[in-house]
């Protein structure tokens, strides 16, 4: 019996170890007829054996290869394809998730590929994943600018409508802002004062402060020194102000730099304003800038002599020493024959024989005209005779002598004892007389009787005594008179009654002055 069992008991271990031995041969989880013990990747799901178990995989279950275990978008299975940790979102921690660097073909698992830009936009690959835009497109939105100029000024990389504003208000649209390299939100990128839409439109720097700069040497030599100082430049700053060009010296193209015409108050943009003649000198705003004078002053050096005067005598407006100059050695210097109207290289002008110097009248032959024009006078003795109540008028005339020649005016018929006068006489003199020796009398006429109670009487116009005459010396160069009167009022009281100074004979206002001679040698009015 006990013989018996152990057969039985030896021939069922028998038959167990034959049973374990074929299947342990023929176990194939993925029925791929390779053996599990030979076969790596048992489950057949993509994913090795050995990978799965290094990651708490089940390596004989194919469901696990389409889990997303760390949630990043990414199945176990692409996890491994990529190289990447199915149980870590980032897995070479550089700030970019996996998923974003299998899109864009990065290194997922490799951390240095996080500070590169390979689009070579300005943006590292881990600054591409934070503003969402593409790390091999420099611009994402295909607006014309990169997306590391979009990112760093403050606009939207994703939005291709931005590139046409302007948000600092600097006349530079964002895409040429981006092209000019300046800042979108700073209106001033350099700080120099000029925006940067002047700068670039003008070609200066705008990311250099350059307003102190002068390209196009357009200053000004204000002084005279032949030397243009730095304070006489005419900056870019300057140029902004007025509105010119600073890369040309003369932005409106009429021969006159532009810090000329700043200087002096014309119009740097006013193509015709050459021709103007502010301060009526004789020479043209573009004649002013090639002789170096002020177009606002007529007389640049102050000697007297305007511009246009000394250019066209070929001295110098610049310098007032010439004043004194006599290139004719005529005895009148340069400011004398200004003044004369005299040629300045001709000794006699009016080739009378007497130098200008010393001729009165250097252009011509002259004459002095004695002029009266108000009368005030008394009734004389005779009055019954020439008196309104009898029907007669008051009749009266001037004697004059100029240079010893004597003159009589016309007869005056009146009513009146005061009134207003038109009447002169005029004497040719000769130029080289300077001082001229004038003398006038008021008379009464009678023209029945030449002697006697009623003959023709004199007033007094001068009050000094029997002489009753008014004499002067009338200086021809200076205009003035010395005499019996200083004034053009010659006022007298003798009319051969006792002097009464309360009832002057007359009191007659007159003008001596030089003309131009008339043919004959005196005339009279």
């Amino acid at each position: 019996m006990r013989g018996t069992i152990a057969t039985l008991l030896v021939l069922a271990m028998l038959l167990a170890a034959a049973l374990t031995g074929c299947l342990a041969k023929k176990l194939d989880t993925d029925d791929d007829g390779t053996p599990d013990d030979k076969d790596t990747d048992d489950d057949n799901d993509g994913m090795p054996d050995d990978w799965e178990k290094a990651h708490g995989l089940d390596a004989k279950n194919a469901t696990d290869a389409g889990v997303d275990l760390d949630s990043d978008s990414l199945t176990n299975l692409q996890e491994y394809t990529n190289g990447t940790d199915p149980r870590a979102d980032d897995t070479d921690h550089d700030g970019a998730p996996d998923p974003w660097e299998v899109r864009y073909s990065l290194g997922a698992a490799n951390a240095s590929d996080g500070p590169m830009d390979p689009d070579g936009d300005g943006l590292t690959n881990v600054e591409e994943y934070f503003n969402s835009t593409a790390p091999n497109a420099s611009d994402t939105d295909d607006d014309g600018m990169s997306d590391g100029f979009e990112v760093h000024g403050g606009l939207l990389p994703l939005d291709p409508g931005d590139s046409q504003q302007d948000p600092d208000g600097d006349g530079l649209s964002n895409l040429r802002e981006s092209g000019a390299r300046t800042d979108p939100h700073e209106r001033d990128t350099d700080g120099d004062s000029l925006p940067d839409g002047w700068e670039v439109d003008h070609g200066t720097d705008a990311l250099d402060a350059d307003a102190f700069e002068d390209p196009d040497n357009d200053g000004w030599d204000a002084d005279g020194d032949l030397t243009i100082e730095p304070s006489e430049r005419y900056l870019n700053w300057m140029e902004h102000e007025n509105d010119t060009d600073p890369q040309k010296a003369d932005t409106d193209g009429d021969g006159m730099t532009d810090g000329f015409e700043v200087l002096y108050g014309l119009g740097a943009r006013d193509p015709y304003d050459d021709e103007e003649d502010p301060d009526g000198d004789g020479l043209e705003n573009i004649r002013e800038f090639h002789a170096r004078t002020d177009p606002q002053d007529e007389d640049t050096d102050g000697d007297g002599m305007p511009d246009g005067f000394e250019v066209e005598w070929d001295l110098s407006p610049t310098s007032p020493m010439d004043a004194t100059g006599d290139p004719d050695a005529d005895d009148l210097d340069n400011l004398g024959e200004y003044l004369a109207g005299s040629v300045l290289t001709d000794p006699d002008t009016d080739g009378d024989g007497v130098l200008d110097g010393h001729d009165v009248a250097p252009l011509a032959d002259v004459a002095i005209r004695v002029s009266f024009y108000h009368l005030v006078f008394e009734p004389m003795v005779e009055g019954a005779i020439d008196n309104p109540a009898t029907e007669r008028h008051y009749e009266f005339y001037v004697r004059v002598w100029v240079a010893g020649v004597e003159v009589w005016t016309t007869v005056v018929r009146t009513l009146d004892l005061e009134l207003d006068l038109t009447m002169w006489v005029m004497v040719n003199i000769p130029d080289d007389l300077v001082t001229v020796a004038v003398a006038f009398q008021l008379w009464e006429n009678d023209t029945a009787e030449t002697e006697g109670l009623n003959a023709d009487d004199q007033f007094d116009v001068d009050g000094e005594g029997p002489d009753m005459t008014c004499n002067i010396a009338y200086d021809m160069t200076s205009g003035h008179w010395t005499g019996d009167t200083t004034s053009e009022l010659a006022d007298g009281h003798a009319d051969g009654l006792p002097a009464d100074p309360a009832r002057p004979d007359a009191a007659i206002g007159f003008k001596v002055e030089v003309v131009s001679a008339p043919g004959g040698a005196a005339s009279a009015l």
